[in-house]
């Protein structure tokens, strides 16, 4: 994951830089260590993880805080199938 500095931090409002704290207060989703790195990385990254472990719940999270603190920012995530894809939208609708 990237340092989160540079074209993810353009437009954003002081106070809603950090991710991880917008998660846990707008959306109540309370990150672990690894998953804070994550939220936090830049916009593109690699994860090397377990099963189960999150990534749908982190994209999502990182997508809305995208979208909720950049005007007229457009997300686009992208999955192999469709099966990832409604998981992610359903994530995201939750938020």
């Amino acid at each position: 994951m990237g340092s989160g500095v540079g074209r993810w931090d353009r437009g954003l409002q002081p106070e809603s830089l950090d991710a991880v704290t917008f998660a846990r207060e707008r959306l109540g989703f309370d990150p672990d260590e690894k998953q804070e790195l994550g939220l936090r990385g830049g916009r593109r990254g690699i994860v090397n993880c377990t099963r189960q472990w999150g990534k749908s719940t982190v994209t999502a999270a990182k997508a809305v805080h995208r979208a909720f603190t950049v005007p007229g920012s457009v997300v686009l995530v992208l999955a192999p199938c469709g099966r990832q894809s409604g998981e992610f939208v359903r994530k995201r609708k939750r938020s």
